[in-house]
């Protein structure tokens, strides 16, 4: 029995030996931090276990109070875990802060790309009707004499036009 590490408290928690009447939940609570606290104070190696009975208890203190314990070789993920775990209420409201931060930014470019495409589509039809208006001037040589004839430039000019389908299709309609 000397020569060999003891296990884990977590994995000798058995229905028939256990004082609690929920072996297995015991179980989930011995497992991870308890596990690695008996496991410090226990090992073989006097140069593995706590220093002191003081560094012990400090240990299980932290355990308590849901802070990172020494006895696990600590990761960012584990100390994350831990924060999160004490802070639940500030760290959800935080995240759905966040999200609505997020979604609200999305909404707002989405709602800014259709301003802008409906301001380019107002002016390419201001353009061209204005440009209708000038080729009736009757003072201008080259203006069409006829509604007909104003009417027949103004289709050639649509088919000429470089503008999205949805202006031509709205000064068709016009």
């Amino acid at each position: 029995m000397r020569e060999r590490e003891p296990s884990r408290p977590s994995s000798r928690v058995s229905p028939d030996r256990s004082p609690s009447p929920d072996p297995k939940r015991l179980a989930r609570r011995l497992r991870g931090d308890l596990d690695h606290i008996a496991l410090q104070a226990l090992a073989k190696n006097p140069r593995s276990r706590y220093p002191s009975a003081e560094q012990l208890k400090a240990d299980v203190e932290r355990y308590l109070s849901g802070r990172p314990v020494e006895a696990v070789a600590a990761g960012f993920f584990y100390r994350l875990g831990k924060f999160v775990g004490r802070h639940r209420l500030a760290v959800t409201a935080t995240a759905t802060g966040l999200a609505l931060l997020v979604g609200s930014l999305l909404a707002l470019l989405t709602q800014r790309r259709a301003t802008l495409e409906e301001r380019d589509r107002a002016e390419l039809t201001t353009r061209f009707l204005v440009d209708q208006f000038h080729d009736a001037d009757p003072f201008v040589e080259t203006a069409p004499r006829t509604v007909r004839a104003l009417l027949d430039r103004s289709i050639e000019r649509l088919r000429s036009m470089n503008a999205p389908p949805t202006v031509r299709a709205d000064l068709r309609a016009a």
